[in-house]
């Protein structure tokens, strides 16, 4: 493990104390609301990423008994060791792997290119059919990486049969440090509204459909991403498979110009550097 999530003076102290070859970073800012993070976004690209909490330090991060909660609320299983007064989660492995198929009657959101895009409706909701009804671990939603993100308040909701629509995930404005979700194969608060993964336990889905709620702020889709149902052994690993020690210009690069539209951890990454090259 070499990088983590902790709270503002643990993450700085892991940081400098093993001169960075631990880089912690806090999910959100706590000393300075909205002020940028500095290692945040190593974190998020990084594989086989750590959650420290720690109980006696003063912060607004979740107790430990809330963090396990909402790790089994969003499923999957993970470790959970004592190191000290610290309580150490890692070993995540989500209920869903990282293959993924474009749905293609997205149109420019279906096309395995996360640098096109569409602009659904900022109040309707918008729906996309699969070709056939199929049996799903989970569907994945993209925002552009340059415009606009996913709606701050929305629903996720999918049919069987077309007609009768299932809400399978409510995000809300300013509920986001409640909403733990998959990303990159590890836990994370979706600050930036730039990605939602929904596990869907290999439910047949016939449709998908984003419901804007008491919101009309513009948003945009650059990818919808289905996850085929798959027994645990055949779904593959959330493991590492580019060079860690790449610069954010290097990792645009590589992540352009070897293309994995098959996996989902390649368009979050493609994303990151995207925005940091």
């Amino acid at each position: 493990m070499h990088h983590a999530y902790a709270s503002y003076g643990p993450a700085y102290r892991m940081t400098f104390e093993s001169g960075e070859r631990i880089v912690a970073s806090q999910p959100w800012n706590e000393r300075f609301l909205h002020y940028p993070l500095p290692y945040v976004d190593e974190v998020r690209f990084a594989k086989d990423v750590a959650w420290v909490l720690t109980p006696d330090v003063p912060t607004d991060l979740p107790a430990p008994r809330a963090f396990e909660e909402a790790l089994t609320r969003a499923g999957g299983r993970w470790r959970r060791d004592e190191a000290g007064r610290a309580i150490v989660y890692d070993g995540f492995v989500p209920p869903f792997g990282p293959g993924v198929e474009a749905l293609a009657s997205a149109g420019a959101a279906g096309d395995g290119d996360p640098a096109t895009l569409v602009r659904p409706s900022p109040t309707d909701p918008t729906t996309f059919a699969l070709a056939a009804p199929r049996e799903l671990d989970a569907v994945t939603l993209f925002s552009s990486a340059s415009a606009e993100r996913l709606p701050r308040s929305m629903d996720v909701q999918v049919s069987a049969d077309g007609i009768t629509f299932e809400t399978v995930a409510r995000r809300r404005r300013r509920g986001e440090r409640e909403d733990l979700r998959w990303v990159n194969g590890h836990p994370q608060y979706v600050l930036d509204h730039d990605l939602i993964a929904v596990p869907l336990g290999g439910h047949v889905v016939a449709a998908v459909r984003v419901v804007p709620v008491l919101s009309s702020d513009p948003w945009t889709l650059s990818e919808v991403l289905l996850h085929p149902a798959l027994a645990p052994a055949a779904r593959g690993g959330w493991d590492e498979w580019l060079d860690p020690h790449l610069s954010w210009t290097e990792r645009w690069r590589t992540l352009d110009g070897q293309r994995r539209p098959d996996r989902e951890d390649w368009y979050y990454r493609w994303m990151l550097a995207a925005r940091r090259r």
